[in-house]
């Protein structure tokens, strides 16, 4: 019965059957649906079914002006994505060049209180 709530009916607007359909049309329509989206966005939309949390959360491809195929779009945003991760490797190995520069010198420094220490210590005795 629930479910023809929404089907095509054919009831004269005077009959008791048309207006407790139309007062659950109105009450899904404002009061429920709104109700079960707010909650379902307050969950992340684990509380949605799996189609209406495809078309309101997965992101999408834009179509671009110039008239990009989806493939074009993404072959484009993967050569930007080998750019950003040469970019990084670049930045990394620059980072573990000087890394290794200041080590060095830091064991430089070690290896010269070493020896002054010891002959501090020597001198003591």
């Amino acid at each position: 019965r629930v479910l023809r709530v929404f089907g095509e009916h054919d009831h004269s607007i005077f009959s008791m059957e048309f207006w407790s359909i139309i007062c659950m049309r109105l009450t899904a329509a404002l009061i429920v649906i709104p109700t079960w989206l707010i909650i379902g966005a307050l969950t992340a939309g684990w509380l949605w079914p799996t189609q209406v949390r495809e078309k309101l959360v997965v992101q999408r491809i834009s179509k671009m002006k110039s008239g990009n195929t989806l493939a074009e779009q993404r072959v484009f945003r993967l050569k930007e994505l080998k750019k950003e991760v040469k970019r990084l490797q670049h930045e990394i190995t620059s980072e573990v060049s000087a890394n290794r520069k200041e080590l060095k010198m830091v064991k430089t420094d070690l290896t010269a209180m070493k020896g002054d220490m010891m002959q501090e210590v020597k001198s003591i005795k």
